[in-house]
């Protein structure tokens, strides 16, 4: 007999986590399933050697009063069960453009007096440049906030194009292009307000300027935070709220079929996702698909996967990463680690838009150069992560799957092998003795993120965030099979943590406006 449920999400990632737990929180009974051994996706945490490290997470942004992810917060009682963890500043950038190292501190204020002072030939251009990235926050959280109140909308139709004329100008510029314009050719000043790049996407010129304002402007409004025992400690939340209602999350089961009855999606069929047996049937009017589009579509019958998946096939994917996991006997910062979050960039990366060449460097043999990359050091929180006498640090950059894909078995252990061992010692050149410190090292690559998450070439961001795919072009939860609903980084907002959950959120909203989920209490 099939298990019979009123929602259902495939994977356990923050999107479908989100849903889920907002389903349950109105009185319904949600599945969770997972392939893997443990939930939460890049939303997670892992050991070795009794270390705890974390998977993904560097930092979230915002908790500031307009955040538009408040009312999320609120409602799953995340500031009563989560604890959010001030980062202190920004990040810091280290580059041979720059010169002396500078630190993007936290807050709107001082951050613009430090730029001020570092850069005052350029005071009017910053000041445009902060006007800029701030009206566009603001804008896109008001809308951000009011997503489900139709009849707003409408009513207000007519002087939408003024209330929001700032998204409308920019909503097909791109970041390179504007600070260009801004700044002309001081890569200096770019490159302090764009060393975090790598968290919107691969290259300047490509990144969508009202994605980066939106995350780059929550940054700068209401600071960086850390989670207490890291990504794990959010989705085990989650998950926590969905059991505590009567749902289940199940873990090692794989999704092969959504079941269509009707041109509606009415449940799926699992196994194991080891072995391919235990097959079971479970029902419910509501699929919270927190997969790719791509692999939700080979889930269906074949007779409508063309029609889904035709919706997604312009979307280009996000760029992917690489991770190296460092596990020390003594803090980072006795080796002169000054921040939470340093970025680091490389001699021969002298403007913005070299990162593109960096995100292809490893897809070969090093040869004396490495790309840029952001030092997180875990340890300068008290977080959880790591363990008694360890601490935690990690570097990480932009990657692709083409990078490692051709590779066989050997050889990508040797490639692996060769720069993990090229960007030791880059770190231990800008940090010396921090290499004779180490007690464990672990490299991940694009590879692993495709293997890990499941998703298409690696993609950790879901759909990169050009202008084309960014915003109001960006995918809804709505897909052309009825009760199937993407909440996932794929869809509208996407990327990120704040991204994915609130991808989820839009989810639910989706499946009660549709009736497959019904509102059950308000409890």
């Amino acid at each position: 007999m099939p298990d019979r449920y009123d929602a259902i999400s495939i994977g356990s990632g923050l999107g479908g986590l989100t849903a889920s737990a907002l389903a349950a929180l109105e009185g319904s009974r949600a599945l969770v399933l997972e392939r893997h051994t443990k939930i939460g996706g890049a939303a997670s945490c892992f050991t070795r050697n009794g270390v705890l490290l974390e998977a993904g997470l560097h930092q979230i942004d915002g908790l500031d009063a307009g955040d538009c992810k408040n009312l999320l917060v609120a409602r799953l009682a995340l500031r009563e069960s989560i604890r959010f963890i001030p980062t202190g500043e920004f990040y810091a950038v280290r580059s041979s453009v720059l010169g002396e190292p500078f630190v993007m501190p936290y807050g709107e204020a001082a951050a613009r007096e430090a730029l001020a002072l570092r850069f005052p030939r350029h005071e009017a251009a910053l000041k445009t440049y902060f006007d800029t990235i701030l009206a566009i926050r603001r804008k896109i959280a008001s809308v951000a906030r009011h997503q489900g109140a139709r009849l707003r909308w409408i009513l207000q139709a007519p002087i939408l194009p003024i209330r929001f004329w700032i998204i409308g100008k920019h909503e097909r510029t791109c970041l390179g292009p504007f600070l260009d314009r801004l700044f002309g050719g001081d890569e200096a000043v770019k490159i302090a307000l764009g060393a975090n790049l790598g968290y919107y996407g691969a290259d300047p010129n490509a990144v969508s300027l009202l994605f980066f304002a939106a995350g780059q402007g929550s940054f700068y409004l209401g600071g960086c935070h850390y989670i207490a025992g890291g990504g794990q400690a959010l989705s085990d939340h989650l998950a926590g709220i969905v059991r505590s209602r009567g749902g289940a999350v199940e873990t090692g089961r794989r999704v092969d079929r959504i079941l269509v009855d009707g041109g509606r999606a009415r449940g799926v069929e699992h196994v194991d996702a080891v072995s391919g047996g235990d097959r079971r049937t479970a029902l419910a009017g509501a699929l919270f698909g927190n997969a790719a589009p791509a692999h939700l579509g080979a889930m269906l019958p074949e007779e409508r996967r063309g029609r889904f998946e035709e919706a997604y096939a312009a979307f280009p994917y996000s760029a992917s990463l690489w991770q190296l996991y460092l596990v020390l006997d003594r803090p980072p910062a006795s080796f002169g680690a000054d921040a939470y979050s340093t970025f680091v960039f490389p001699d021969w990366q002298r403007t913005l838009r070299d990162f593109p060449e960096g995100l292809r460097l490893v897809g070969a043999a090093p040869a004396g150069r490495v790309p840029c990359y952001v030092l997180v050091d875990y340890d300068r929180l008290n977080a959880g992560i790591g363990g008694p006498g360890n601490h935690v640090a990690v570097l990480c950059g932009l990657d692709t799957l083409a990078n490692w894909s051709a590779l066989s078995p050997a050889e990508y252990e040797d490639r692996k092998a060769a720069w993990t061992e090229s960007l030791l010692a880059d770190l231990e050149r800008r940090y010396p003795g921090m290499r004779g410190s180490l007690r464990h090292v672990e490299m991940a690559t694009a590879r692993t993120m495709a293997r890990y998450l499941g998703t298409p070439e690696g993609a950790v961001y879901g759909y990169d965030q050009v202008p084309s795919a960014a915003g109001r072009f960006r995918p809804t939860a709505w897909t052309a099979t009825p009760g199937v609903y993407l909440a996932s980084a794929f869809a509208r907002p996407g990327g990120g943590f704040t991204g994915a959950m609130m991808a989820g959120a839009g989810a639910f909203r989706a499946a009660v406006r549709d009736k497959t989920l019904r509102k059950k209490t308000t409890s």
